[in-house]
């Protein structure tokens, strides 16, 4: 089974978790993995209403770097918060 599957259910499950939670009305950007493939992107963002950018390392390298924005959120109540 290809990446991109296992990256755009992992997706779909996180909105859906925070959807349970009732923090999605309060999204306006999510940033996902370029294992994302872009047509689930716009599916993501079109069907919850909400920007979806694929973020992610251009090249490809043989050992895992972290996303710098991968831990980072922003709340309009507040600053930044670091996970």
């Amino acid at each position: 089974m290809p990446a991109s599957t296992h990256e755009n259910r992992a997706s779909e499950l996180m909105r859906e978790h925070l959807g349970r939670q009732g923090v999605t009305g309060r999204l306006e950007l999510v940033l996902v993995d370029r294992g994302v493939t872009a047509g689930s992107a716009r599916t993501l963002g079109r069907d919850h209403d909400i920007e979806v950018r694929r973020v992610g390392w251009e090249d490809k390298q043989p050992t895992f770097r972290p996303i710098r924005h991968a831990c980072a959120s922003r709340s309009p109540s507040g600053p930044g918060v670091r996970a």
